[in-house]
């Protein structure tokens, strides 16, 4: 912490149990703090300066522990501290200077690269990327068409204000630049001042937010498909236990965020890419199966009141009913085993999934397993609550098909 506050860096250590990194530092230029981070693993006493060779001294690890610093979002520096004449030594820890041995690896820290004014200049350009807004948009989950926009989605309850944010890269970027767009992100969302309605305003009026999700997707058509690359977490160190989320497992980037990288982002993607048909084979494909379903729907719908008022009987409503009724759970099949659809008709897809979702749910109620499981009142209520709900995907519909049109 002396040595590196010397070199007008904020020095924080690891908060809970570390793998590899026991601290971080940030670059202050005129006092002013600049997001750019390096991560550390410290070392200290006479046995990590027992052993030398011509270029400076030895330091010895195993293939696991170089794997997480190379793998690391952060650049890492191996830092040896001298206790008597508290001079600290550093090296970059990279593919060059991990120098395999066939049953671990040394790392050679020069006697010359001493953590002072003479070092300054390197340990600076080590450090993490600046990336500039320009670089991503921010989506919110209402405004896919619309990539410029920046928005996030206000997710706060009585205990705790929080923000989940969601981006769009409008290039291929780094890790390290990723997790430099994260923590801008993060940052923006501490401050934030938007709310979804007045109650929540009031509730939290102009303080800070006590926890701030990140979500990154390389590509608009990732997001559509909800794949992102990588999410991350803050959590406030003042916010109260009992309203904390399960902190997540990931990868400590600094100023208190955790990223966690998504292992099955280029798996998914290669199966939405491979699954992912063009507008024209989709739409002749989804458009009938649409329409159809409203058809049986329709008629169905019309007989619920009367099985209501006592018009028919149930088992007249039964018989009535049972050709539209097998045909909507074939068309809920269909419409759920279509092939991916394409960006432009991704709303499209939704609410067609919605809807035969909820018109599927009134043939269930009166199927065979149906029967079984609710009493004629409990089939009534539900396939009438059902109803409603296929009503609204409808009117839906109606507007994301007359959009794709």
């Amino acid at each position: 912490m002396e040595a590196f506050s010397a070199l007008s860096f904020v020095f924080r250590e690891q908060p809970g149990p570390d793998f590899g990194v026991d601290a971080e530092v940030e670059f202050l230029e005129n006092g002013e703090a600049t997001g750019r981070l390096l991560g550390l693993q410290i070392k200290a006493g006479h046995s990590y300066f027992s052993e030398e060779d011509p270029e400076g001294f030895v330091f010895r690890t195993d293939r696991k522990h170089i794997k997480y610093w190379t793998a690391h979002t952060l650049p890492v520096l191996i830092c040896l501290c001298n206790l008597e004449t508290r001079d600290v030594y550093w090296q970059e820890i990279n593919g060059e200077t991990a120098i395999s041995t066939g049953e671990g690896y040394k790392i050679v820290v020069p006697k010359s690269h001493k953590i002072d004014q003479n070092s300054a200049r390197a340990i600076r350009d080590l450090l993490t990327p600046v990336v500039t807004k320009n670089r991503y948009a921010v989506l919110a989950p209402s405004v896919v068409s619309e990539p410029t926009v920046v928005s996030e989605d206000d997710v706060s309850h009585a205990g705790a204000k929080r923000y989940s944010i969601k981006a769009v890269l409008n290039e291929v970027l780094s890790k390290a630049e990723v997790a430099s767009v994260i923590r801008q992100l993060t940052d923006d969302g501490k401050r934030s001042q938007y709310y979804r309605n007045q109650l929540v305003e009031a509730r939290w009026g102009e303080s800070e937010a006590d926890v701030v999700w990140t979500f990154v997707y390389p590509t608009i058509t990732d997001f559509a498909n909800n794949n992102y690359l990588c999410r991350g977490e803050w959590i406030s160190p003042n916010l109260s236990e009992q309203f904390r989320p399960i902190p997540m497992h990931g990868e400590y980037v600094g100023n208190d965020v955790v990223i966690d990288w998504n292992q099955h982002y280029e798996t998914m993607s290669r199966i939405f890419e491979e699954n992912t048909v063009a507008k024209g084979p989709y739409l002749s494909k989804a458009i009938p199966l649409a329409t159809e379903l409203e058809t049986h729907f329709k008629f169905v719908d019309t007989q619920l009141p009367l099985l209501s008022d006592k018009q028919v009987s149930e088992a007249d409503f039964l018989d009535i009913t049972e050709g539209s009724r097998t045909r909507i759970e074939q068309l809920d099949r269909e419409i759920m085993e279509l092939p991916v659809a394409p960006f432009e008709c991704k709303d499209l897809s939704v609410v067609l999934g919605e809807f035969g979702a909820y018109v599927g749910n009134i043939a269930l109620h009166y199927s065979d397993r149906g029967m079984q499981t609710w009493n004629e009142q409990g089939r009534l209520q539900n396939s009438s609550l059902q109803a409603g709900f296929a009503n609204e995907a409808l009117q839906k519909l109606k507007f994301e098909m007359a959009k794709i049109y």
